[in-house]
């Protein structure tokens, strides 16, 4: 599937290379059987919706601590192309990037809570 999309986009990097590239800036997902859902590090739960979507989404943290967390995207490549702070458990997030697909983290003083990957459409 992942070899599908990276054809698809024109993207030049082996397959090995793309999971190493992702692991390095901490975005590699990791599938764990579990019927509870986790996140990478604590006890805090994240939704985002809709996904995929076109130029706002909203990001959903359950199990809110009332501090600041940090949304970070990355694309394809592991560049940074979004930041901003999250400072309300529902925040809406406008985001004016090119369609494709791209990886997300959100941290908590260095610790990340959640990660995944989101669609542009």
């Amino acid at each position: 599937m992942m070899q599908d999309f990276m054809q698809e986009h024109h993207i030049e990097i082996g397959r090995d290379k793309m999971f190493d590239l992702l692991d390095s800036k901490g975005l590699l997902i990791r599938k764990r059987k579990c019927r509870i859902p986790r996140t990478t590090y604590s006890d805090h739960w994240m939704r985002k919706y809709p996904n995929p979507f076109s130029n706002t989404a909203t990001l959903e943290i359950i199990n809110w601590k009332n501090q600041n967390y940090k949304l970070m995207i990355y694309n394809m490549v592991g560049e940074k192309v979004y930041s901003s702070q999250i400072s309300n458990p529902i925040s809406h997030i406008s985001l004016d990037l090119p369609s494709g697909m791209y990886f997300y983290k959100v941290e908590d003083n260095k610790q990340i809570i959640g990660n995944g990957k989101i669609i542009v459409q």
